[in-house]
């Protein structure tokens, strides 16, 4: 489900969702995710809301410690 003020359409030709994502090193490993079902793997980050800074974007889709 999108929420109204996320930056997201879809049209003929497919579906556009505007994503932030950050690439988290720990020495040689970078962090990546996936969801049961998929069969591919991504950079953790979310949707950008209209106005919202990436830096915000980012913060507000990672998981609090």
């Amino acid at each position: 489900m999108t929420a109204a003020s996320d930056i997201s359409w879809s049209g003929p030709n497919g579906t556009f969702n505007l994503r932030v994502a950050a690439i988290i090193r720990r020495g040689e490993e970078i962090l990546l995710c996936t969801v049961d079902g998929l069969d591919y793997w991504f950079l953790p980050g979310g949707r950008v809301r209209f106005g919202e800074v990436s830096d915000a974007a980012l913060a507000a889709s990672l998981p609090k410690s």
